[in-house]
């Protein structure tokens, strides 16, 4: 939720925020400027889960506790 307050997606109690916004996930390939650079902001939020690939816990770990720090503060 901090990485939308900060870059004026999400509301916080200053200001509104967006209405809407799009996700760009590694997966996808984007053409527009705005698009690769709002992916390349946002692909520090995915994990990647793959067949036959092992799990890297630290980093789902992190992204659980990131996620659930900003459940507590709502």
């Amino acid at each position: 939720m901090d990485a939308l307050c900060e870059r004026g997606i999400a509301g916080n109690n200053h200001s509104g925020g967006k209405r809407g916004f799009r996700v760009y996930p590694p997966w996808v390939i984007t053409t527009s400027r705005q698009a690769i650079n709002s992916q390349g902001w946002q692909l520090g939020y995915f994990l990647s889960v793959n067949d036959g690939m092992s799990l890297d816990i630290n980093r789902a770990r992190d992204l659980y506790h990131l996620a659930n720090q900003a459940a507590r503060r709502q």
